[in-house]
């Protein structure tokens, strides 16, 4: 147990699930659900801004041998 009262410990954490938008939006949210047994409990929303998200805009070199080490 944590030190202070009403705290815990997790030992393990699984993530399931991709949330996929196909539309110009620069900003969007979505509500987590936290899955212990048969309950779902909905956490804190999320929100995706792309002006804090770093793009990939290249990769050098473009092509390369299929064993790496380019």
């Amino acid at each position: 147990m944590g030190a202070t009262a009403g705290s815990c410990r997790v030992g393990e954490l699984k993530f399931f699930g991709i949330v996929s938008k196909n539309d110009v939006a620069t900003s969007t949210s979505c509500t987590p659900s936290l899955k212990n047994g048969a309950t779902l409990t909905d956490l804190s929303p999320v929100t995706y801004n792309a002006s804090v998200t770093p793009t990939i805009t290249s990769i050098v070199p473009r092509y390369g041998k299929v064993t790496g080490n380019e």
